[in-house]
């Protein structure tokens, strides 16, 4: 996709909700539609401590979303989609530029260039 702040940048996140689809997080469990949201294995957790909904992060994005582990809900808007990305307390997603219109949306990823677990590196993306 293109970087929404700069549409020279490539950025690649993961795509979990799509238009007219509802996005929540409670307590970093991420909800499509009221369901839970299967985190893949590869999610990362860096902090330990879990913004409640009293803590109001400043950056986030619509400002009533409150914070990166309590965020929502919001309805994504017709032709956009809502992107994460694994890192999950320190990626720059749409809980903070908000939803991508698919327009922005310009490949998808065939493998895995690196990885953490040196074992995914250069495996296929499904």
């Amino acid at each position: 996709m293109r970087f929404p702040k700069d549409a020279e940048i490539k950025y690649i996140e993961r795509c979990i909700a799509l238009s007219s689809h509802t996005v929540e997080i409670k307590d970093r469990t991420v909800y499509g539609d009221g369901d839970v949201f299967y985190d893949s294995s590869t999610s990362l957790f860096i902090d330990t401590q879990v913004y409640t909904k009293d803590y109001t992060d400043p950056g986030i994005y619509p400002r009533f979303a409150v914070n990166q582990d309590n965020y929502g809900p919001v309805t994504v808007p017709q032709n956009h989609c809502f992107k994460r990305g694994d890192n999950r307390d320190n990626s720059f997603d749409s809980r903070y530029w908000g939803f991508v219109p698919f327009e922005s949306v310009v490949a998808k990823p065939v493998y895995i260039y690196w990885s953490r677990e040196k074992n995914r590196i250069g495996t296929s993306i499904e």
